[in-house]
């Protein structure tokens, strides 16, 4: 209904156009052919102009869309996303910004499968950090980050594997529970170790983007790997240190 009123109206201010102008044409002596012309012509742009404006406020685009469309990028399903106003928001932002690192992308962004690993890293890429996912992902390839971090883990890595990892079942029975809390804190050090290693390799990581074109993100920052506690060890901890009542 809201559609057929823009329209009804739109087409009443482009008639009341085209006889106001056509009565300008007549009082100026211009003949009949010329006067249909011009006022033809210029009631069409009028129609479209005000077509324009009314699908603009009466049928905004929803916020909440998952479909973002900017002009020359193929339409785009998004895919990693909570908020989509914020995206939005931020497409908008970037297209004021920089237009045509924005558009570049948003294509690069659209040739990739929707729920694809690189679909939504280039998402993630793109909101936190203004960034090509391809351009990113060659930097890091060309540094060093990642030998750091197989270097650095590496010791970590060969301490858990030199841990007692034999089948439960050459222990006894009494014994069970214990090695599995003992097990449990052997893998709870590891994986903070291997957390600790990891925030050094995302810092690392992080600080190519500067190297990078990139849109302004000024809340931008690694991300950080929060220590880990696995469930065994937090209900012992909560049972005042007896893994009996845990495993």
């Amino acid at each position: 209904m809201q559609g057929l009123v823009v329209i009804v109206i739109c087409i009443a201010i482009t008639i009341l156009s085209y006889k106001k102008i056509a009565n300008r044409c007549r009082d100026k002596g211009r003949g009949k052919f010329r006067t249909f012309l011009t006022a033809a012509i210029a009631s069409f742009f009028i129609f479209v102009v005000t077509m324009g404006v009314g699908v603009a406020n009466f049928f905004p685009k929803n916020p909440n869309s998952d479909i973002v469309d900017v002009p020359k990028v193929p339409m785009i399903k998004w895919t990693e996303a909570k908020d989509m106003s914020l995206v939005h928001t931020l497409i908008a932002k970037d297209m004021k910004e920089n237009p045509q690192m924005t558009q570049e992308i948003l294509k690069e962004i659209s040739t990739y499968a929707e729920d694809s690993l690189d679909r939504g890293l280039a998402e993630s890429n793109y909101i936190d950090y203004g960034v090509s996912n391809n351009k990113y992902m060659a930097a890091i390839e060309n540094s060093d980050c990642r030998q750091q971090y197989k270097t650095q883990l590496a010791p970590y890595k060969a301490w858990r594997d030199a841990q007692d990892w034999r089948p439960f079942s050459e222990f006894p029975k009494e014994m069970r529970k214990q090695e599995m809390y003992r097990r449990d804190r052997v893998t709870n050090d590891y994986l903070n170790k291997a957390a600790e290693v990891g925030n050094v390799l995302n810092q690392c990581v992080f600080a190519l983007i500067s190297s990078l074109p990139h849109l302004s993100r000024p809340d931008a920052k690694p991300i950080v790997l929060p220590p880990y506690e696995s469930e065994g060890l937090k209900c012992v901890r909560n049972n005042g240190g007896n893994y009996n009542a845990c495993y």
